[in-house]
């Protein structure tokens, strides 16, 4: 069984074509570490993983836990960003990663990359526990560390990189055209490490098998008579298939404002997206989509079944994207198991090998990149637990036009055909299904992948078909079978469905809870009738099943000659978000937890709905002068991106303004008409979110007094937005007309909130909401410490009464509400943006730099091709500048 969690994750990007090719690394060049210091963590990670588990002793078992610094990697990926963005004159020649092993894996592996060898002084590893000895120093795993080449004529350039950014370097050692690895450590006056390259990662005796087939399991099937109602709610409760917002509101998906499609879906921003989307740039249709695949719990009855149907199912995952074609996709394969049997080895082996030669030779795809974790077991007082064979698989493609790309969300149209692709021509096998989960029973045979001539026919029909925009609603097949599925795009479209089959009970339990591979699909008849000539074209009708339409019924209709099944929606929603609600009422505050699975169920008042109630200024409007503002940063922001888009977008000269910038007055803020304070964490937020920026400045003289005086120009604005907008609510002292405004607490769930939310735009004195009142806007927001709170409830009458509340958190009625996630910090009277008394200087929690276009939102009923209705404050300050 499974002892140890995982975690699924996966990033993706764009790469420019001159950084494809690592460059060629002299002699001469210096290796560097990059990042924070070293402590005495993760020495139980992948340095221990070459030791029987449960046998380490109690000192490594505590050294194993990792700590993350999210603050230093930031800075790290500041100087990353500031050297690739000089393009040929980029002074990293290479660069590493430390993951498992620490240095000792990271540099060793950079030299040989180099095809070079090197010499380390272990004495210039920065480390904060002077007690580490040589071995902890040296296999340490902590986190935010690169290791990098970077050659002698640029390194006072990178440096100076590294200075601007407050990230740390030191330099530990260089190359040598001799092929040895040579670690010093002056303390001890000998050489710790003196060994040939070959001979570290020259291939070892140790590491061949002997492959010995095991025997196979026999499944036998149970002829099932449950209750198809409770069956269908134990299964929506399980965690696997319940709504996962628990997990997902508390990360930000939308920082660098090129978030297309994260995992919310429609405008009641259900969490059922089968992908994820980026875009290239803000001025492109062109993306990059990514998915993920699993299904370990297979590999308990039949591991290469297990690694089949993973692949597939992340392709299936993807497909809805937009994607060309199958072969434009790309995988990684992250391998989690246990060979140190012959069962496990074997099942490992034939894995692989199946996945290669079945499904990847045959439908032309690579998987180039991956990981593995081969230390599945765990041993305590004679007891061991070992894993289950588990394969993560991603896949990754770039998308021509995101616009293109198909949500699971139900439309509510009667006349559409909703359908079904199985590819296992409807086996409807049970085994490894949640469903067995539930009844505690080896259901008998788990599904897998056989259409494999057939599937790639299917996949590119889809394609263009989807290219076409011919399919309406889209969703895989996966964990919880066919009706979840169903059940999930109900939710997400806001409609009931009617389910209408001729089988007879036995049969129809295998129908809805089988979790063969395949997807449900929304399209018109005609299109209905073309998949139907395809599918018989290719000899695949079996594969296909026309499955009932939507309604407006707000129920689950299972119809058959026998009986009718019916479940309503409201109590559909409520258990399939209970694991949601269980969850958040443990971790977070439970009256929020509360408070949102009732929200959940009143559908009339948690829509997104938008209204605009001005003209929007043509976007192509050009200005005569391009007026400068500064984007100003500090280490721990990470909005600057998307802020410096959306004013570059509205006409204005934007520059990268560093604090280490100011400090070392290589700018002087009189050059600028204009500042704004983007989001991030600055400081780690450990003195209080925004406060250790703040001090920075009201502690430096110099520093202070350049910016009372910004502040005090006539013709300046300034503009504050989530972590910014906790800056300047902490130098509200040399703000005029800002005595009034509040200071920012923890979020009233306790909890970091990520999540779309509709705000009104009031009648104010803030430069940027000129002509926008009335309107009802929707906007993503990312905070943990939002909460405006007064020192006395009548400063927020007395700054609502002089027209210095901008923005407020309404519900769908457009009605100021306090009602939680509605609001999601828990402000009083929904007031999340205050301004100065003059209007020149404005404070916000929520972000519109990350939505100033319509295919930045998750969700919106306007055309994505177009700049969204917040341009317009945008607009409205450049305006200010005429």
């Amino acid at each position: 069984g499974f002892h140890k969690p995982i975690m699924l994750a996966g990033g993706l990007g764009n790469i420019k074509p001159i950084h494809t090719n690592k460059s060629k690394v002299s002699s001469s060049a210096k290796i560097i570490v990059l990042g924070g210091p070293g402590y005495l963590i993760g020495l139980g990670g992948g340095s221990a993983s070459s030791v029987e588990s449960g046998k380490s002793n109690e000192e490594l078992d505590f050294a194993s836990v990792q700590r993350s610094n999210p603050e230093m990697q930031r800075r790290c990926q500041e100087v990353i960003d500031q050297c690739w963005q000089l393009d040929k004159d980029n002074p990293i020649a290479f660069i590493h990663d430390v993951g498992a092993g620490g240095l000792s894996n990271a540099i060793p592996e950079l030299a040989k990359d180099c095809n070079l060898g090197a010499i380390i002084d272990l004495n210039k590893i920065p480390i904060v526990d002077q007690s580490m000895s040589s071995l902890e120093i040296w296999c340490n795993e902590s986190q935010e560390r690169y290791v990098l080449a970077v050659e002698e004529s640029e390194l006072e350039n990178f440096k100076r990189i590294c200075a601007r950014e407050k990230c740390p370097l030191a330099i530990v050692g260089e190359f040598t055209n001799d092929k040895k690895f040579i670690l010093i450590d002056k303390s001890l006056n000998e050489n710790v490490i003196d060994l040939d390259m070959n001979f570290i990662f020259g291939a070892k005796e140790q590491l061949k098998r002997n492959l010995i087939e095991a025997p196979k399991k026999n499944s036998v099937e149970i002829d099932l008579d449950l209750d198809i109602k409770k069956s269908i709610l134990d299964v929506l409760r399980h965690p696997t298939v319940g709504s996962k917002n628990f997990l997902i509101t508390i990360g930000d998906r939308n920082v660098g404002g090129l978030t297309y499609r994260d995992q919310m879906v429609g405008p009641y921003q259900i969490p059922v997206a089968d992908n994820g989307i980026t875009m290239a740039n803000f001025d492109s249709i062109e993306g990059e989509a990514m998915s993920l695949g699993e299904r370990a719990p297979l590999a308990v009855s039949n591991a290469p079944a297990s690694g089949r149907v993973a692949i597939t199912e992340a392709l299936t995952n993807i497909l809805s994207s937009g994607v060309e074609e199958l072969s434009k996709v790309k995988l990684s394969a992250n391998w989690m198991a246990s060979p140190n049997n012959d069962v496990n080895n074997f099942d490992l082996y034939q894995t692989v090998k199946s996945i290669s030669e079945r499904l990847c030779n045959e439908w032309n795809i690579t998987i180039p990149v991956g990981k593995d974790s081969l230390s599945m077991e765990t041993a305590w007082e004679n007891k061991t637990n070992t894993s289950p064979q588990s394969l993560i698989v991603s896949a990754f493609s770039q998308v021509p036009d995101i616009t293109k790309s198909v949500t699971p969300d139900f439309i509510d149209n009667s006349k559409l055909v909703v359908a079904q692709i199985n590819f296992s021509s409807f086996k409807n096998r049970l085994g490894g299904a949640v469903l067995a989960e539930i009844l505690g029973q080896d259901l008998g045979e788990v599904p897998d992948m056989e259409a494999i001539d057939e599937f790639p026919k299917i996949f590119n029909f889809f394609a263009n078909l989807i290219k076409e925009k011919k399919v309406f609603a889209y969703h895989d097949i996966s964990d919880g079978g066919l009706v979840s599925c169903l059940i999930e795009m109900m939710i997400a479209g806001n409609t009931g469905f009617c389910l209408k089959t001729k089988l007879q009970r036995k049969d129809l339990l295998k129908l809805l809870f089988a979790e063969e591979l395949g997807f449900v699909f929304q399209v018109s008849e005609r299109t209905y009738a073309d998949i139907e000539a395809f599918m018989q074209k290719i000899h695949s009708e079996s594969m296909l099943m026309h499955l009932g339409n939507t309604n407006k019924e707000d129920h689950l209709l299972i119809s058959t000659d026998e009986f009718d099944e019916i479940i309503d929606l409201e109590t559909l929603i409520s258990n399939w978000t209970s694991v949601t609600s269980k969850m958040q009422a443990i971790r977070d505050n439970p009256l929020c937890a509360l408070e949102e699975s009732r929200v959940s169920l009143e559908r009339k008042n948690n829509q997104l709905v938008q209204k605009i109630s001005f003209k929007e200024t043509n976007s192509k409007i050009s200005f005569s002068t391009k007026p400068k503002l500064a984007v100003i940063r500090d280490q721990g922001i990470n909005g600057q991106t998307e802020m410096s888009a959306a004013f570059t977008r509205a006409g204005f000269n934007v520059v990268d303004l560093h604090m280490t910038d100011l400090k070392n007055n290589f700018f002087d803020l009189d050059d600028f008409i204009g500042l704004a304070f983007p989001g991030g964490f600055s400081y780690g937020d450990v003195l209080g979110a925004g406060r250790g920026w703040a001090n920075s400045i009201l502690m430096n003289n110099e520093l202070r007094d350049n910016f009372e005086k910004f502040f005090n120009r006539p013709d300046t604005f300034s503009l504050g937005v989530c972590n910014g907008c906790q800056v300047l609510s902490e130098l509200k002292e040399i703000i005029p007309g800002c005595e009034d405004w509040p200071s920012l607490k923890k979020n009233i769930s306790n909890q970091f909130e990520a999540r779309l939310i509709q705000i009104k735009v009031n009648d104010s004195k803030s430069i940027f909401f000129q002509n926008m009142d009335d309107s009802q806007l929707i906007v993503p927001v990312a905070h943990g410490e939002g909460r405006m709170e007064f020192s006395d409830n009548s400063k927020i009458k007395k700054l609502i009464s002089n027209r210095q509340v901008p923005l407020q958190y309404v519900n769908s009625k457009g009605e100021t509400t306090e009602k939680y996630p509605l609001n999601p910090n828990g402000s009083a009277e929904g007031v999340s943006s205050v301004c100065s008394k003059d209007g020149k200087v404005t404070i916000l929690m929520p972000h519109p730099e990350r939505a100033f276009l319509n295919k930045q939102l998750s969700w919106t009923d306007s055309d994505v091709s177009k700049p969204s209705p917040w341009l317009e404050m945008f607009l409205n300050a450049r305006k200010f500048v005429n």
